[in-house]
């Protein structure tokens, strides 16, 4: 990665609604923020099982996902470890567009790497307990995926999966990312979460959300199709 120089002050963390225009638009202006990371959805599209199996289909309609502690590590003296610990809820649905999921300023200086943390949310935490409020489905859950599945022979049901993983996020900056006072700049990432796997078995059967036995395997592949990487033609893909 090249180093970049920016002029920024102000801290701000913001999680941006799926419908504003500069989420959509990968390719549009830039919002506000030295610090961009896009969230990209892949593999939401129906998926069908094999003829034999209990289900014969899974769509993945919507995911919720809880963003929580945002870290930059500094890479020289004289900077600061950033570090915010808010928790923003973001809302993926199908498709290829975007979501402007963080835009941080960040303070001037040196740093080698970039964390984020999928956090559960928890009861009796201030700021947590209104986003609990805001999405019931949450309550001590990272991630929420509502869909339909349908059994073999049977009608569309939906489903709501919510699972407490805590993930956390790591890119080193090589070079360091350099921020000071040369020239403004953006730096952008992407977050992708890939449900393409989320619903099968290892031996490629559609595995149905509401069964229990199948949790420890959905918990799995969510856990492995999550990744977060610099991404400067802002198209999702490494």
């Amino acid at each position: 990665m090249r180093s970049r120089s920016m002029q920024f002050g102000a801290v701000a963390f913001l999680a941006v609604a799926l419908g504003l225009s500069a989420c959509r638009d990968p390719a549009g202006p830039e919002a506000d923020g030295a610090l961009q990371v896009r969230a990209f959805s892949r593999g939401f599209a129906q998926a069908m099982g094999a003829p034999s199996g209990e289900v014969s289909a899974i769509e993945i309609e919507r995911v919720y996902v809880v963003l929580g502690r945002l870290k930059l590590e500094k890479a020289a003296d004289g900077t600061e470890d950033f570090t915010d610990e808010r928790s923003i809820v973001i809302e993926l649905g199908p498709g290829t567009e975007p979501v402007l999921a963080i835009a941080a300023d960040v303070p001037l200086g040196e740093y080698k790497e970039i964390e984020l943390a999928i956090d559960k949310l928890e009861r009796g935490h201030p700021t947590e307990q209104a986003l609990i409020d805001a999405y019931p489905g949450l309550d001590d859950a990272s991630l929420l995926i509502e869909g339909t599945f349908t059994r073999d022979g049977g009608e569309a049901e939906s489903f709501s999966f919510a699972a407490a993983l805590d993930i956390d996020l790591e890119v080193a900056f090589t070079p360091s990312l350099t921020i000071d006072t040369l020239e403004p700049g953006v730096t952008l990432l992407s977050l992708v979460l890939d449900g393409s796997e989320w619903f099968r078995s290892p031996s490629g059967e559609l595995l149905r959300p509401t069964a229990e036995a199948s949790r420890s395997m959905i918990e799995a592949a969510i856990q492995k199709s999550i990744e977060l990487f610099e991404d400067s033609n802002r198209d999702g893909r490494k």
